[in-house]
């Protein structure tokens, strides 16, 4: 199952409060087409799940859903954030990746 990092956790959070979204609103990850017309990963903000969404959080404030034709290609990803001056950068890592980049930002 698609994991979320603490840092992407704080991320959307931020994302949803700077765009004047409520706090209940949810995050729903899912495809969406490119100008190039290939498929890419999306995120919107919304009420609930669509039909067949995989559950990744539903703790309060802080709902996410995955679109069930994510669900096996990212089954073994993580979704990490990072931020600079030019803003807040989502990032899909495999969740080994998210590990080894977790235990060296705590050294």
């Amino acid at each position: 199952m698609l994991q979320i990092s603490d840092s992407a956790e704080t991320a959307l959070r931020r994302i949803r409060q700077e765009n004047d979204f409520p706090e209940t609103a949810a995050v729903r990850i899912g495809p969406v087409r490119t100008p190039a017309g290939e498929v890419g990963i999306g995120f919107a903000f919304t009420d609930g799940p669509e039909e067949n969404d995989e559950i990744l959080s539903e703790r309060e404030e802080f709902r996410v859903y995955l679109a069930e034709e994510l669900a096996a290609p990212l089954g073994d990803a993580a979704l990490d954030a990072s931020s600079d001056e030019e803003g807040i950068t989502l990032e899909l890592r495999t969740q080994a990746q998210l590990e080894n980049h977790e235990s060296e930002e705590r050294s």
